[in-house]
């Protein structure tokens, strides 16, 4: 049976959640779903039916991947193994809440904890990201978890609910015409919406402020009475005074604004689907000055109404509609209206209360509302770039005087202003030093671009987009327009490789006239260090080079780094045939970039311990004296030289159950079931893919196939404290030291072997390195 049920591409949305989730110190995409429960509650029973659960919903056995593909992929399993922790300690729920990121991209990846707070009375947490679900997917989980634990409680047999997935998404949106240009056109011109750009905040790195408040009972219950007497929806007449608040802010009667939307009432065949379809789209109104709050209500309403018909498309997608038609919509806030399909869940047993779900954004201003009861509950999250301690109170204080005073017979001009606060504060400052100015016809349309999205004048081409305020939904927005001007398809993510407009021209430019084809290199400049110490990390098993990124970045001041990328990657330049010719080819790269008086410094991991091995074998006939490290790895012949026969596969199989080696029984099974899940994938693939999935294929043959033998050059081992601390790897040491005459210098990172790359743990192996590159000072 396949590994696999579907392998997905991502969907708009999760483009920007996965673009946050890689440059974003806190990823803001992980939430936290919380509810009561209040009777008996049985920890087996409760597992079961987890189990049961995770076979009806495809989202809690996704995983995300991006690293070494050309397009990012969401892969459903057939299973998860997902465990609930139980404790009777609060202190034990903080710990668990502030544990380190959920990881994407492997199995498990939610997790769920049951806080015992008496015999009856039991909290439950849920972690999970919102990739795989939307708050709407949570709450039907939620529900038909415990709809199972009670069948099961009861003696009865669970029939299996196939609810609907991510797949059914993907063959909807095939339906859909390519552009939403008509819709776009005709709410332009039932807006009566201006010409021109609506103007956005400047912002620089962010740093959030939330501020959480009530609407009273009586105030709740006024606006009820006037939504129903005009036949709104409480979303309709709330989004209407965030609309009012955005014009006090901004001084313009044009205003543009996000909305969430479910996007399930657009496709009524996705009613059931349990995933992240929620989207963001643009509100966009021109409010009058004379107009009464009546006619403000109504017009609000008929945004909403044709904002809803546009809620199949995506963000980036309706943007681009309304440039065509001649306004060009910067996002000046978020309106999110939270109304989940929940109530409580009443058993004889037990009861299911309380439910709720963190939100988060990078919007420099959003509103979430939530009805609690006979009340409503809101929070505003502010980007403190923008908005300081004086900004926050003003806009708080307005909403309270709108909300407070609101009235049929009022008109927009009788709520006070911002306290003579002016919108003008709430820019930041440019520098005065503007850095270098475009030079080129690519970077002048880039400047034009990233003003017009981020909403900044005299942008530098040297600028980072993300130390600027540049935010995930924006990169859509960029890239949306980038691959319309020039005919190209670049996701959103590549501005994390290339954060400047500088750098993003030049790859334009070689994409739009093929020399990026034709100018193929090994050689990845992964920092701008000017130091004369140099380190080249050669790429793994993968073939590329992304998961030195952060080593590169913490060592910037002391190294400068560079990545060493496979050939055959592009699909046009030839594959090395050998450990040896790739070792001579990987020379000679090096050798383009250093000059007399660098020190240099090879570094390799899994697979590339072998091209270390083969320089440290032929180092006399080098033209430079590099110092080599090795990072938790092996050499193969650690592994033996298993007989490609049956019974030679047969032998080393006893061999290894003799020595009671389980764990390297499990190694074999996860490299077969690698190797299978490579074969798997083509099916899916772009013919990018299938070319990477081919050199990856061919740098394991280059690997089995090299010849382990001594040198007299000294290598580092740098070893992680899991390999460390596992008998069944002692074997590493004992066979680096037969092979390395020269001496072997061994140190210990603390961190497990797949993540030593990634933070937390590069830093300690950062540490080390430089320790071994600080040694000749």
């Amino acid at each position: 049976m396949s590994k696999f049920e579907a392998v997905l591409p991502l969907t708009a949305v999760q483009q920007a959640l996965l673009l946050h989730h890689r440059q974003a110190e806190q990823d803001q995409g992980e939430i936290l779903v919380r509810w009561q429960c209040e009777g008996t509650l049985d920890h087996g029973l409760l597992q079961t039916s987890l189990a049961q659960l995770i076979k009806e919903f495809s989202a809690l056995r996704t995983t995300i991947h991006w690293e070494n593909i050309k397009q990012e992929v969401a892969i459903l399993h057939h299973d998860a193994d997902l465990k609930i922790h139980w404790s009777e300690e609060e202190s034990h729920q903080e710990a668990w809440i502030s544990d380190e990121q959920i990881p994407l991209s492997q199995l498990p990846n939610q997790e769920f904890l049951v806080l015992v707070r008496g015999p009856e009375s039991f909290e439950i947490c849920w972690k999970t990201h919102h990739i795989f679900l939307d708050g709407w997917s949570t709450a039907k989980i939620i529900q038909r978890w415990f709809d199972i634990y009670h069948t099961l409680e009861s003696g009865e047999a669970v029939s299996t609910l196939r609810s609907g997935d991510m797949r059914a998404l993907h063959t909807e949106l095939k339906k859909l015409p390519q552009s939403c240009e008509d819709q776009v056109s005709q709410a332009s011109a039932k807006m009566n919406l201006d010409q021109g750009v609506i103007h956005s905040w400047a912002a620089s790195a962010s740093r959030w402020v939330s501020h959480e408040e009530m609407i009273s009972e009586a105030d709740f219950d006024k606006h009820r009475r006037i939504i129903l007497e005009l036949g709104l929806t409480e979303s309709q007449f709330y989004q209407a005074l965030f609309a009012l608040v955005l014009r006090k802010l901004q001084s313009e009667h044009q205003i543009a604004f996000g909305v969430t939307s479910s996007g399930r009432s657009a496709l009524p065949s996705l009613a059931d689907v349990t995933g992240v379809l929620s989207n963001i789209i643009p509100v966009v109104m021109n409010l009058k000055e004379g107009w009464r709050l009546q006619e403000l209500l109504a017009y609000s309403a008929r945004a909403s109404i044709e904002t809803l018909e546009l809620e199949q498309y995506s963000l980036p997608s309706v943007l681009s509609a309304y440039a065509q038609c001649g306004v060009e919509v910067n996002l000046q806030g978020l309106f999110v209206y939270e109304n989940f399909p929940w109530e409580d869940i009443i058993y004889e047993t037990r009861k299911i209360t309380n439910f709720s779900s963190s939100f988060t954004s990078n919007f420099p201003l959003t509103l979430v509302m939530v009805p609690h009861g006979n009340e409503m509950r809101l929070s505003w999250t502010f980007d403190d770039s923008i908005f300081d301690a004086e900004a926050r109170k003003a806009i708080t204080s307005l909403w309270s005087d709108i909300v407070g005073a609101i009235a049929l017979d009022s008109t927009i001009s009788d709520f006070r202003s911002l306290h003579g606060f002016s919108p003008a504060r709430l820019n930041k400052k440019q520098k005065n030093d503007q850095g270098r100015l475009a030079s080129n016809r690519i970077e002048h349309r880039l400047v034009t671009i990233w003003s017009e999205v981020l909403g900044r004048e005299n942008v530098s081409v040297d600028e980072n987009y993300f130390d600027i305020g540049g935010k995930s939904f924006q990169a859509l927005r960029i890239m949306s327009k980038i691959n319309a001007d020039y005919g190209l398809n670049i996701t959103a993510s590549k501005l994390i490789d290339l954060p400047t407009i500088t750098d993003l021209s030049k790859y334009i430019a070689e994409l739009s006239t093929g020399e990026l084809v034709q100018e193929w290199s090994a050689l990845v400049p992964l920092n701008r260090s000017r130091s004369r110490k140099k380190l080249f990390c050669i790429h793994a098993g993968g073939a590329h080079v992304f998961a030195y990124r952060d080593l590169a970045e913490i060592v910037k001041d002391d190294l400068g780094v560079f990545g060493i990328q496979s050939y055959g990657l592009d699909g046009d330049s030839e594959h090395n045939q050998s450990v040896e010719s790739m070792c001579a080819a990987y020379v000679e790269e090096i050798k383009s970039v250093i000059s007399s008086g660098d020190e240099v410094y090879i570094l390799g991991y899994c697979f590339s311990a072998a091209i270390v091995m083969e320089m440290a074998r032929t180092i006399s006939e080098l033209s430079f004296d590099p110092t080599l490290i090795v990072v938790d790895s092996a050499p193969g012949l650690t592994y033996g030289r298993a007989k490609k026969n049956l019974s030679g596969r047969v032998r080393r199989l006893l061999a290894i159950l003799r020595n009671g080696q389980w764990l390297r029984i499990r190694d074999m099974f996860v490299v077969k079931y690698d190797r299978w899940k490579a074969k798997y994938l083509q099916r899916f693939e772009s013919e990018q893919m299938r070319q990477f999935r081919r050199t990856e294929a061919r740098l394991a043959q280059i690997y089995t196939n090299y010849d382990w033998r001594e040198a007299d050059q000294e290598i580092f081992l740098v070893r992680s404290s899991e390999f460390q601390g596992r008998s069944d790897k002692d074997l590493h040491v004992t066979w680096w030291k037969k092979l390395t005459k020269g001496g072997l210098h061994i140190s210990v990172t603390q961190g497990p072997h797949f993540k030593l790359f990634k933070p937390p743990y590069v830093e300690g192996l950062a540490e080390k390195i430089l320790e071994i590159t600080n040694r000749r000072d």
